[in-house]
């Protein structure tokens, strides 16, 4: 294979990937057709078989390119704070934490997009729930539980576990019920608000956590 043919295919195969993040971030999975994913990636109709095997395999490398790179994120904003002192502030670790999950709230539609993934990927239609599980919700939970562990020792792995979900529960609320959050309290979901938010979850979580 030359040097050529090598690029064309990786430039292929990324056309078509960049072209499902689009559409399997708009609608679900059923209602998205090869013919329309091939059409807006500009390359034959063949080449999703060629290069995945298969609608259901391009979801799923999608899948894995999307939860893999927003991992990272979280992972290395975690990093961060816990290289700042030892023991590391555990504040500032659930601070940064439900900063980054509460990070693209102010652009709505991009973080429901993000939560109807993982919902339909924790739900019993599920298609890649292995790959939401191994690249996204493993690696930062076992970075996240390692540092409640290192900034408070004598707590119970059980319990970091549990706080852990109930962490993620709060930020998820406060992701799908900003239509109702915003007409019962008042108040629209600006940067100003959005602090607050993250104020409250950590104080909240600080409150279960240290008792």
């Amino acid at each position: 294979m030359t040097k050529g043919t090598t690029e064309k295919t990786k430039s292929t195969r990324e056309k078509l990937l960049d072209a499902a993040e689009v559409l399997f971030t708009e609608k679900v999975y059923e209602e998205v057709s090869i013919r329309e994913i091939t059409h807006a990636a500009g390359v034959n109709l063949a080449s999703i078989n060629y290069h995945f095997k298969g609608k259901k395999n391009l979801y799923r490398e999608f899948l894995r390119r999307k939860f893999s790179n927003v991992a990272r994120r979280k992972i290395a904003a975690l990093n961060t704070v816990i290289s700042e002192q030892e023991p590391p502030d555990l504040r500032k670790i659930i601070e940064v934490y439900v900063s980054e999950f509460l990070g693209n709230v102010l652009t709505y539609r991009d973080a429901e997009c993000f939560l109807q993934l993982i919902s339909r990927e924790m739900s019993h239609n599920a298609i890649a729930k292995d790959i939401l599980i191994k690249e996204l919700i493993a690696p930062v939970h076992k970075v996240l539980t390692e540092a409640i562990r290192r900034a408070q020792p004598q707590i119970p792995d059980e319990k970091v576990t549990l706080c852990i979900s109930s962490i993620n529960g709060q930020v998820i609320h406060f992701c799908r019920a900003r239509d109702s959050i915003e007409k019962i309290g008042g108040r629209k979901y600006d940067k100003e608000f959005l602090e607050y938010i993250v104020e409250h979850i950590t104080d909240f979580s600080l409150k279960g956590i240290v008792k």
